[in-house]
């Protein structure tokens, strides 16, 4: 009997795994992977119908959503304009792929709402993964976006679009492999300063996902395992965020805190620092070599340092004190190059193209606030110099830069837009629709065409 019931269960899973897999699959990946459908054409991505986790930093909730009918977080999309909209196509990354906030959230869906609810027929399509560059921004419109015979492209920019734009060219100086293998396409300037772009020899897809064991890596190859180790994630995610904050000295961490505070190798808390690097340290011990030190006016900024936080690891230095936005750059000068075929792809169907920066005031009040950027006014200027570079360039290019009216909130523990900064990106937004003397105002109460 025990053999019949083991039996009957294992063809039962078997059968759940199956249709698991057929029909409801999930992918652990929040901002996509690389075995998916649209990896194949930008490196990383989801498939149609995939479930999508995101998780709130600042409260540990996950919310749920599902790819759609071509593999990106957005509503169900036609190429065929059947309500004859008004069509907006967004190109973009992490930002407008809403990294932390629920779907009807993102600040390109709230744009659609409130369009369509002021009277307007109109349709905000968004196209975007976490960690893409304008180069897959590009690769995107050619691919898909021009399917859709958009009336206006708008490219949301991030800083690290610079960088992410010449991984392959950078990797290669510095023969890191894993960066050279992302994407299946590089761009870079030839002799002649013209955008060329190249094949990607080197690319891969499908790469094995990282766990802390080969066990769990095989394990999580089935749904209903990969379904478990989300909930256990889930729960996970919650304590820690209701939980007291964690405390821990990297290297990275020990650099911002001479930034910040001056502190040297020769201060009682380095060395209680240094000898406790990569090590998690609690609050009481911490406070205990803080006050030891004599830096107690400074125990909030130590501590906030101190955090335990992914985003420490992508801090340097010289991001402490930035310098101006150099426009003579290579990765500048890719960048524009980028944005100008972007222009001339849209121009091809008539469609005018607007640059979107999201990395303005509140982006800055976030990193001072981790103090990981001086709040001098030099640094300040700095930090947002990108703004009027990008100005400057785009107004010789006929292509309009959105203004940014109000600070874009972002998580606490997190430098995305959280669900008040996507609302203040969608009310920027719809100003600039709304003051644009185009035929927007053509497709006001008016039927489907």
């Amino acid at each position: 009997m025990v053999i019949i019931n083991l039996a009957l269960l294992s063809f039962l899973l078997l059968v759940m795994e199956l249709v698991l897999r057929h029909y409801f699959p999930i992918h652990l990946a929040t901002i996509g992977h690389r075995a998916s459908e649209n990896a194949a054409r930008y490196g990383w991505g989801f498939s149609p119908g995939e479930s999508i986790r995101i998780l709130d930093p600042d409260t540990g909730a996950t919310y749920r959503s599902h790819a759609n009918n071509y593999g990106w977080r957005d509503k169900e999309r036609n190429y065929e304009n059947t309500r004859g909209a008004f069509r907006i196509l967004v190109l973009g990354d992490s930002v407008t792929f809403g990294g932390i906030v629920p779907a009807d959230s993102i600040y390109t869906r709230l744009l659609e709402e409130k369009l369509n609810k002021d009277g307007y027929n109109a349709e905000v399509i968004s196209i975007a993964y976490g960690g893409w560059g304008t180069d897959q921004e590009l690769e995107a419109l050619v691919a898909e976006g021009l399917a859709y015979k958009p009336n206006l492209v708008i490219v949301q920019f991030s800083t690290n679009d610079i960088t992410d734009n010449s991984y392959y060219y950078h990797a290669a100086i510095a023969k890191e492999q894993s960066f050279q293998r992302l994407k299946p396409f590089y761009y870079d300037i030839d002799e002649h300063g013209s955008l060329r772009r190249n094949r990607n020899p080197n690319f891969r897809l499908a790469e094995p996902e990282a766990h802390d064991s080969r066990l769990t890596a095989m394990a999580l190859r089935s749904q209903i395992m990969r379904r478990l180790y989300a909930a256990y994630l889930n729960t996970k995610s919650r304590k820690e965020a209701a939980g007291a904050a964690k405390y821990r000295a990297t290297d990275n961490q020990l650099l911002q805190l001479e930034a910040a505070i001056n502190l040297t190798t020769e201060s009682q808390l380095y060395a209680f620092l240094n000898k406790r690097r990569g090590l998690t340290i609690s609050e009481k011990n911490l406070d205990d070599a803080i006050e030891a030190s004599g830096l107690n006016d400074k125990t909030q900024i130590i501590r906030r340092i101190l955090e335990d936080r992914w985003f420490t690891k992508y801090w340097s230095v010289e991001s402490f004190r930035p310098g101006y936005a150099n426009a003579d750059s290579y990765d500048w000068r890719l960048y524009f190059a980028l944005v100008s075929e972007i222009k001339n792809k849209s121009g091809s169907i008539q469609a005018d193209v607007a640059i979107f920066p999201e990395t303005e005031l509140g982006a800055y009040e976030w990193d001072r606030s981790w103090y990981r950027v001086s709040d001098d006014q030099v640094s300040k200027i700095n930090y947002l110099s990108h703004i009027p570079v990008i100005k400057s360039t785009m107004n010789s290019l006929g292509i309009d830069v959105i203004e940014n009216t109000k600070p874009y909130q972002r998580a606490r523990n997190d430098p995305h837009p959280n669900v008040q900064g996507n609302q203040a990106m969608a009310d920027d937004l719809f100003k600039y629709l709304l003051a644009r003397n185009d035929g927007l105002k053509r497709y006001k109460n008016s039927p489907s065409r």
